[in-house]
């Protein structure tokens, strides 16, 4: 899929540790997370996708901005 492509391309250039979808991809769920991971498993450099790409926590219920900043300080801790 174009977005298991996007994400490896992502990942294998900037080499970051975990790729974390919100907003309303992450509405998608379960079904989509099960595709996404068997699309990416063979393209990741360097990672498991069952580890690597997960929902945000709070899903779609923050904006873009709210949603980076709750990432960010989760990070810090």
């Amino acid at each position: 899929t174009f977005l298991a492509r996007g994400i490896s391309g992502y990942s294998n250039c900037l080499d970051v540790d975990r790729c974390i979808l919100a907003g309303g991809i992450a509405q998608a769920g379960e079904f989509l997370m099960r595709m996404l991971r068997q699309e990416l498993e063979p393209v990741l450099w360097r990672r498991d996708a069952e580890t690597f790409v997960e929902f945000s926590e709070l899903r779609a219920q923050m904006g873009l901005f709210g949603a980076g900043a709750v990432g960010a300080a989760q990070l810090e801790d």
